[in-house]
């Protein structure tokens, strides 16, 4: 079985994959720099539209872009596409469910980056759900790696995110997070959700579900670097020892 799947080389593609590259490449860059901070959560504006309202629209509109893009292969779904087509409907449903019933908010969020972020996500989505109609012929190790790394980093996710949550009181203020992997890194919540776009690459095979994985790398990576900032600015008892997003490492 591939561990890769590539797409048929032509100026089209080449053309393409190399935009794409850039792209996923270039949010991470900027957004370390301050010239792409996308404007929600501890770095929101003072205007814009309900947050609630907008982080759930950009989780929404990429589960309506994936399912469009798998419309004219639905009919000849086998068991490893219908599994792929699951896990990326289950990680934006899990989060439009968060919004509603989970998450706190204390401000507006930027319509822009609404906007910018339903668009990167809503790419992915579909990308990742068109090409799945070119999937490996059957379940292997790897498939079964992928399955395990996105159900942990789902449930991790949820769970972190509870955590953060939890602190947030009438008062809206912020506190330094504990429990979980919080005694360890900033954004662990961040490290569960690259578990889970590890895992949907692995169990796609194909070389923009890894450029995917790279992408959200890159922004999460400089999220988290950024977060890890703001935090050490706030509260000066911040932990000293507590890494950015992978334990005792980064």
């Amino acid at each position: 079985m591939p561990v890769v799947i590539m797409p048929e080389w032509n100026t089209l593609s080449i053309v393409a994959y190399t935009v794409f590259a850039m792209l996923c490449l270039s949010f991470g860059v900027l957004e370390s720099k301050g010239l792409l901070t996308l404007n929600y959560s501890k770095f929101r504006t003072s205007h814009g539209m309900s947050s609630r309202l907008g982080m759930f629209l950009l989780y929404f509109v990429p589960i309506l872009a994936a399912d469009i893009a798998t419309f004219w292969f639905v009919a000849s779904f086998d068991l490893v596409k219908l599994i792929i087509i699951a896990a990326i409907n289950i990680h934006f449903i899990k989060r439009c469910l968060e919004v509603l019933f989970l998450h706190k908010y204390s401000g507006p969020i930027n319509i822009a980056t609404v906007i910018q972020i339903a668009a990167a996500y809503s790419l992915a989505a579909f990308l990742l759900a068109y090409l799945n109609q070119w999937s490996i012929d059957r379940i292997d190790g790897l498939f079964l790696l992928g399955m395990v790394l996105f159900a942990v980093g789902q449930v991790s996710n949820l769970y972190h995110h509870k955590l953060l949550a939890d602190l947030r009181t009438d008062d809206n203020s912020y506190k330094i997070p504990t429990g979980g992997l919080f005694e360890f890194v900033t954004a662990p919540h961040y490290l569960m959700e690259l578990s889970a776009w590890l895992g949907v690459a692995l169990m796609s095979r194909h070389l923009a579900a890894y450029m995917i994985f790279v992408w959200t790398c890159s922004y999460l990576l400089a999220r988290a670097l950024r977060t890890h900032a703001w935090y050490h600015e706030k509260f000066a008892d911040y932990p000293d020892d507590r890494r950015v997003i992978v334990p005792f490492i980064l």
